[in-house]
């Protein structure tokens, strides 16, 4: 069985998390996204799957499971930003 995703308050884990998400949201980081040399579109888009696998590297699970932990839980969809 696994852990479910469930962000905390005050846990370092999550407090990395957080802030390595955060680093997507800002305009200089879209900017290197977008690039042309890099080649990634759409952004938006491109952005997401970075977070999601970033989710799961940072817990060590599978990407589908992350997948469906932001689906079922509204928390986590609010403190990662989706």
């Amino acid at each position: 069985m696994r852990t479910p995703l469930i962000p905390e308050e005050g846990d370092p884990k999550w407090y990395f998390v957080r802030n390595v998400l955060r680093i997507f949201e800002k305009r200089k980081m879209r900017k290197i996204v977008s690039k042309p040399k890099h080649g990634v579109k759409p952004l938006s888009e491109a952005i997401t799957m970075l977070k999601v696998v970033i989710l799961a590297m940072c817990f060590e699970t599978d990407i589908t499971f992350v997948i469906s932990e932001l689906k079922a839980k509204a928390s986590l969809k609010k403190f990662t930003g989706f």
